[in-house]
C-alpha cells in the first residue's frame, strides 16, 4: 500500500507541475535547435595589435620622416622671417611684417598638417585592407582590436606586419 501511495503522490506532483516540464522541454528543444544551427557556422575570431602594426609600417615611418623634414623646413623659414622682422627699425612696418609672416606661417602649418593627415588616412585604409585580406585568407570571421580581447581569439598581428612591410 505504501508503494501505491508513493506512485499516487508522484502522479499528483507531475500533474501539478506539468507546465514547468513543458516549459523546460521547450527551452531544451530551443537550445538544441540553436546549437545545431550555429554548428555549421562556427566563428573564428582574430585579434590584431593595431599600434604595433602601425609602428612596423614602412609607409608610416616614411611619412613621419617626410613630415619631420617639412616641419624642419618650416622652422628654418620661421627663423629667417624672425631675422627679417628684427632688421626692421620702423615699428609700423615691423608690425605689418609680423602679421604677414604670422599669416604665412599659419597657412604653411595648416597645409603641412592637412597633407600629413590625408596621407595617414590613405595608409590607414591600406592597413585595414591588409588586415581584412589576411584574416579572410586564414578563415577568420571576426577581427577585434587586441585591447578588447581577454581570451578566445588568435593573434594575427605578426602576419599583418609581414604584409605591411
Amino acid at each position: 500500500m505504501k508503494q501505491t501511495e508513493q506512485i499516487g503522490k508522484i502522479k499528483q506532483y507531475f500533474q501539478k507541475n506539468k507546465n514547468y516540464y513543458f516549459i523546460g522541454a521547450g527551452l531544451l528543444l530551443a537550445f538544441a535547435i540553436g546549437l545545431s544551427i550555429n554548428c555549421g557556422t562556427a566563428k573564428k575570431v582574430a585579434m590584431v595589435d593595431v599600434q604595433k602594426i602601425v609602428n612596423s609600417s614602412a609607409a608610416v615611418n616614411a611619412l613621419k620622416v617626410e613630415h619631420q623634414g617639412k616641419m624642419a623646413e618650416l622652422q628654418t623659414w620661421l627663423s629667417n622671417a624672425e631675422k627679417e622682422i628684427e632688421k626692421e627699425t620702423i615699428s609700423s612696418k615691423k608690425e605689418k611684417l609680423t602679421k604677414k609672416y604670422q599669416q604665412e606661417l599659419n597657412q604653411k602649418q595648416q597645409a603641412v598638417q592637412q597633407a600629413y593627415a590625408q596621407e595617414l588616412q590613405k595608409i590607414d585604409a591600406l592597413i585595414s585592407e591588409d588586415i581584412t585580406k589576411i584574416a579572410n585568407e586564414k578563415g577568420y570571421n571576426l577581427i577585434l582590436v587586441k585591447g578588447m580581447v581577454i581570451s578566445g581569439a588568435d593573434d594575427i598581428t605578426e602576419y599583418v606586419i609581414e604584409g605591411v612591410r
